[in-house]
Formats: C-alpha cells, sequence, structure tokens
C-alpha cells in the first residue's frame, strides 16, 4: 500500500524535554517506522532522524513514545517540533449504523480524511446531526451541503424526511467526528457515513547542517490526491432469486466533479451472484466492461477506468432469495 508523507501537528505530539520523550498519542496506529524526521523549530536542530549513521539522531519506542537518543535537557516543552510521519495511505472509508435509541454513536478519528458524506435511510422518520470535536469533551455541530445542489446554505439538522437526505461535511478543522441521533422514531434507520481521503503531502526542505530553512512554514503545497461521489443503489435489503438490481446511470462528467477517472461498486450479499460495471455514451446502450462472481457472504469490489459518459452498476442474484436486509451495493466515481 502507498504511504503519505505529512506534517503532524501540535495536537498530536506531547514533548517531554527532560525525559527526552515525545508521545505521539494524537497518532493512531503510531509505529516508529513511519517517523521521518523531527526538528526542533526554535532552535533549527534536527533531534530525530534515522537515516543518520551514527545513531546520534536515532531512538527507540515503547507504544506511541519515543524516546530519543538526542539530548533534549537544554530544550523547551514549550518548542514546537517539525515533525514528519509516513502512514500509509487510506482508501475511502465507509462507516454505517442502525441505532435503536437517541444519543451519539461510536466516534471517528478524523486524521487523514478531507469530508464526509452522511447518508440517511429510514422508513420511519430520523433527526440527526454531525458533530465534531478538536479536544474530545466539547463537540460541535458541523454544517452539511447537499452535495448535487449549488446552494452555499447549509444545515446542521440532517432530516431524513427531507427530500435529500445525503449531506457533504467538512471534517479537516477536527480531531474526531461523532454522529449524534437527536430524535427517531419506530424501527432503525440506515446511517452510512463515507470519510473522503487524504491532501498531497507538503514539501519539507532542510539546510546544510541539519538547520531548518526559515521560510518552510510558507512553502508546500496541498491539493486533493482523491475525490469521490458516493451512491447508495440498494441498502438493507432483501432479493427474489435470479432477480436483477440495476443502480442508477451515474455521469462521469457532470457535477459535482468533472475530474473522475474510475467508477466502482461494491456488493454485499448473503447469497452468491455476479456484479457487472455497464457503460453508455446516451444512456440507451450499454455495454458490460467489467464483471465479477460474487461468492455469498463476502463483500466484492469492482472498479474500472473512466471511459464513458455515463456508468451503473448491476447485480444479479443466484437461484436463492437473500434473507431479510441481507444485500447492499454501492457504487461511486473517484478521481486521481
Amino acid at each position: 500500500m502507498p504511504q503519505s508523507q505529512a506534517r503532524l501537528a501540535p495536537a498530536q505530539y506531547a514533548f517531554a524535554t527532560a525525559q527526552k520523550q515525545i508521545a505521539f498519542a494524537g497518532v493512531p496506529g503510531f509505529t516508529i517506522d513511519g517517523l521521518v524526521l523531527v526538528v526542533n523549530a526554535a532552535s533549527g536542530k534536527v533531534i530525530f532522524d534515522p537515516q543518520d549513521s551514527s545513531g546520534a539522531l536515532g531512538g527507540t519506542a515503547s507504544g506511541s513514545t519515543v524516546t530519543l537518543a538526542y539530548d533534549t535537557t537544554p530544550m523547551s516543552a514549550a518548542d514546537r517540533l517539525v515533525v514528519i510521519y509516513n502512514s500509509l495511505e487510506r482508501d475511502d472509508q465507509l462507516f454505517t449504523f442502525s441505532p435503536t435509541t437517541t444519543g451519539p454513536l461510536a466516534a471517528m478519528a478524523v486524521k487523514g480524511f478531507m469530508s464526509a458524506m452522511v447518508d440517511i435511510r429510514s422508513s420511519t422518520g430520523c433527526s440527526s446531526n454531525l458533530e465534531g470535536t478538536v479536544d474530545n469533551t466539547q463537540w460541535k455541530a458541523i454544517k452539511g451541503q447537499l452535495p448535487n445542489l449549488d446552494s452555499n446554505t447549509g444545515d446542521t439538522n440532517f432530516n431524513e424526511g427531507k427530500p435529500f437526505n445525503m449531506r457533504q461535511c467538512d471534517v479537516t478543522p477536527y480531531r474526531l467526528i461523532r454522529f449524534n441521533v437527536t430524535s427517531i422514531a419506530a424501527g432503525s434507520p440506515a446511517i452510512n457515513i463515507l470519510l473522503k481521503t487524504v491532501p498531497a503531502p507538503p514539501r519539507l526542505f532542510i539546510a546544510n547542517g541539519g538547520s531548518l530553512v526559515a521560510n518552510f512554514d510558507s512553502g508546500g503545497s496541498v491539493g486533493y490526491v482523491r475525490q469521490t461521489s458516493l451512491y447508495t443503489e440498494t441498502f438493507r435489503g432483501a432479493l427474489t432469486a435470479d432477480q436483477v438490481v440495476t443502480g442508477a446511470a451515474r455521469q462521469a462528467n457532470g457535477q459535482p466533479n468533472p475530474y473522475y477517472s474510475r467508477f466502482g461498486a461494491t456488493v454485499v450479499s448473503d447469497q452468491s451472484g455476479s456484479l457487472q460495471i455497464q457503460a453508455s455514451t446516451d444512456g440507451t446502450n450499454w455495454i458490460t466492461v467489467a464483471t465479477q462472481a460474487v461468492v455469498g457472504g463476502t463483500p466484492f469490489d469492482l472498479e474500472v477506468k473512466v471511459r464513458a459518459a455515463l456508468y451503473r452498476a448491476v447485480f444479479t442474484n443466484g437461484g436463492t432469495a437473500t434473507g431479510a436486509n441481507a444485500f447492499s451495493l454501492l457504487s461511486a466515481f473517484c478521481g486521481a
């Protein structure tokens, strides 16, 4: 899996100079193998560099705490550090919930993600909001935009009874997010939350002798690695024997992003069948560009390069009916 290099935020680490330690409690799944470089910005000194052959800039790790070989006791714990860390690049991550009562659901880590797509399906009604926090104590409702409308107004109350129940939310200001159900009718709604992937890493320049280049903070650039649009074709359904589910025609060069390069679909079913991706230039004549046999009980994903204006996902169930709420089909465009 490819790596993504990024500069860590001050909230993700704690500098204990007397102990010559840096604790990375704010980095999920931290490993010292991913630590590329640590520079004390106040003095311009490199205090950790695994490429240093002398070992004087090395360190050891216990959990998420690194003990440095470099003597940091003359430094101040308040000194700002420049920490460059390599983590595995994340794909878009989908969370699903089926709440039965009001209240907040499990928190999701924001690190590495730019935005969240929230989709609510309920036959009985559900009002809720997405909340974010920087300290895991104070939670703030996040405004969501309709992803397919050119509207500058947002909404923090995601009500399934409205004409559109999908919202796109900017999650970059937060460390954690969670979904909070404020009211719910009888029955369980189905809630999908798709976290979208990382920006391009900033560039790092170190001067000769291990000093930090003065204009580092103004250098580098950030852009989107991927943009994704999620479509729920069928979620938590039940299929009859040999039933064919055909997803809607999705436009590759339309709103909200004209730069899609791939189209894919994911299917989950308790019965075997086949998944196809079809392409069309006119919306009438469709050709199958990829097909995948699906084994019951095993999630399958299929993806193709975009070469036409329209794409759709098609699933053909096998000769046995699925159980209740045992089938789901999702599709999405993404662009590099």
